[in-house]
């Protein structure tokens, strides 16, 4: 699949909510269009903030249900210049259509995610 070639993973581990469990779920997060939130972070001139994007939309990722398909916004206030700007992120979870890993078990699998769009917040 072409489109995975600028992506993210990172590896989490997700305590089960059933203290009697004692497995633990490994998750795996995919951005699959880094280079689309980069290109959209330097058009506003805040490409300094990608990483701090990333954990967020990440993090956010994890407290989502295992088998939740949604989209979410993340907003994060920057400094441009002596101006504090608001600025919204638009991701998707995707589904999931690759078979599993080889040698992988049912308690690893992988989120994929999606960048929509990027756009600044109007002062009110």
């Amino acid at each position: 699949m072409g489109f995975l070639k600028n992506t993210t993973r990172t590896l989490y581990e997700e305590k089960p909510y059933n203290k009697k469990e004692e497995s633990v779920l490994m998750l795996y997060v995919e951005l699959v269009n880094r280079s689309f939130l980069e290109s959209e972070l330097e058009r506003y001139g805040v490409i300094d903030i990608v990483e701090v994007v990333l954990e967020r939309m990440k993090e956010e990722v994890i407290h989502i249900g295992s088998n939740v398909y949604e989209q979410f916004v993340l907003d994060a206030k920057v400094l441009v210049g002596n101006v504090f700007k608001t600025f919204s992120a638009s991701f998707a979870m995707l589904e999931s259509e690759d078979p599993p890993e080889v040698g992988s078990s049912e308690d690893e699998f992988v989120k994929y995610v999606e960048f929509i769009s990027l756009y600044e917040l109007e002062k009110e």
